[in-house]
């Protein structure tokens, strides 16, 4: 009997210890609590807070719609077209008044020209040599007045040369760019090829005839003061009476060139 006692208050103290144990165990509370939540995401620390997953409207749509594809519509406004050139460059004349190594003597002569020529000046270098030149001219005649003119200003030895000249522009009812000069009178066939100018009635008579004869086109010549010019073809088309003068040239008129008539 005796024996019994003494063992009961062990026992009592084992049970009463793996109570305690259970009560206390965390890990089993966890594991119980967490059946049959399985939306409920997993605690970081069980000991301070029981996180639980919330729903977001926007992040659920964002996971539900990312495979859709949203079409963007773009206006694209071209840029402005470029404005429309206001010369061009053809085939003509200018006065040269210098050309040499000396640039002071040169500007110089620029800042005379400006008070004297009302024409455009251009001052450039050009094989080692300034060279300075003015206006813009279609037809030989217009370059030789100019080049007397000048004189009257004590500006001597200016001569003419054959050049690329700047013509201004302007675009017809088709399209296409003509020289601004010849609009007016396109349709007076404004381009001719002068030949030749003499002081002889009779030389002028018979290369007159001869031209005709050669090239099949019309020739005359008209009377200016003691001298005659004798001249060869109308065109309408500069691009036409430049294939013309080119044959004029190969067949021997080396000094012919092209005239325009306003």
């Amino acid at each position: 009997m005796i024996r019994q006692f003494k063992s009961t208050p062990k026992i009592y103290i084992l049970v009463v210890a793996a109570i305690i144990f259970s009560s206390c165990n965390p890990q089993g509370i966890r594991r119980s609590r967490m059946q049959g939540e399985e939306t409920m995401a997993k605690p970081d620390s069980f000991l301070y807070y029981q996180p639980m997953a919330l729903s977001d409207s926007f992040l659920d749509s964002l996971k539900i719609e990312n495979d859709k594809e949203q079409a963007l519509k773009v206006r694209l406004i071209p840029p402005p077209p470029p404005p429309a050139p206001k010369t061009k460059l053809v085939e003509g004349f200018r006065v040269q008044t210098f050309a040499g190594l000396d640039s002071i003597n040169a500007l110089y002569l620029v800042e005379r020209l400006k008070d004297t020529v009302k024409d455009s000046i251009y001052f450039f270098k050009e094989n080692n040599l300034y060279k300075i030149q003015f206006g813009d001219y279609l037809y030989r005649n217009d370059a030789d007045l100019k080049v007397m003119d000048i004189r009257k200003y004590g500006i001597n030895g200016a001569w003419v040369v054959a050049r690329m000249i700047n013509v201004p522009i302007v675009a017809d009812s088709s399209g296409s760019i003509i020289p601004a000069d010849t609009v007016a009178s396109v349709k007076d066939a404004p381009f001719k090829i002068q030949v030749l100018v003499t002081s002889d009635l009779q030389k002028a008579k018979n290369l007159t005839d001869q031209l005709k004869n050669q090239f099949e086109r019309q020739s005359y010549f008209i009377t200016s003061g003691q001298l005659y010019k004798i001249f060869l073809g109308k065109f309408i088309e500069r691009a036409d009476a430049e294939k013309v003068l080119a044959e004029v040239k190969n067949a021997g008129y080396k000094d012919a060139w092209l005239v325009y008539k306003k």
